[in-house]
């Protein structure tokens, strides 16, 4: 009897770790990573970073408007317009390896000017996608691009 307990045990336990191997495979780390950093935003969290005051001054908001539209709910009305004066902003994410900082370029364009902004950030403050790929490649640079209304919500 023990033993068609054990037998049975095995075969769930091997239908079991199949199923949690086929899932890994079609969501491999970095997906499932970068599928976390678009739900919190994690990269608007950066761009924020480097141009959340030139914003809040440039359409006489306060930061923390700007802040609650890019990342929340509040403020549609500012959402929808720093996406279509803003548009596609890109960023850049270099990091030498170790425990160095990280170099983040930020850049749009805007009524026909180019700006860009620098940030140095600890390895710790990426968002969990970009840290995915960079360990996962062996690269040292990845591109993001971000929107402050998401190309599933927009309004064509």
């Amino acid at each position: 009897m023990t033993w068609l307990v054990m037998g049975a045990v095995a075969v769930v336990a091997a239908v079991v770790a199949r199923r949690w191997a086929g899932r890994l495979k079609k969501h491999p780390p970095a997906d499932r990573a970068n599928a976390r950093d678009l739900r919190t935003n994690a990269v608007g969290k950066v761009v924020l970073d480097a141009y959340g005051t030139e914003w809040a001054k440039q359409f006489g908001r306060s930061r923390e408007e700007v802040r609650d539209a890019v990342l929340g709910d509040a403020h549609p009305d500012l959402r929808e317009r720093l996406d279509r004066e803003i548009g596609v902003v890109d960023v850049r994410f270099d990091h030498s390896g170790g425990g160095a900082p990280a170099t983040v370029t930020v850049a749009y364009r805007h009524d026909g000017a180019h700006s860009t902004a620098r940030l140095r950030l600890p390895w710790e403050s990426l968002p969990g996608g970009v840290r995915v790929e960079l360990l996962q490649t062996g690269r040292s640079t990845a591109f993001r691009t971000w929107r402050a209304v998401p190309e599933e919500q927009a309004v064509t």
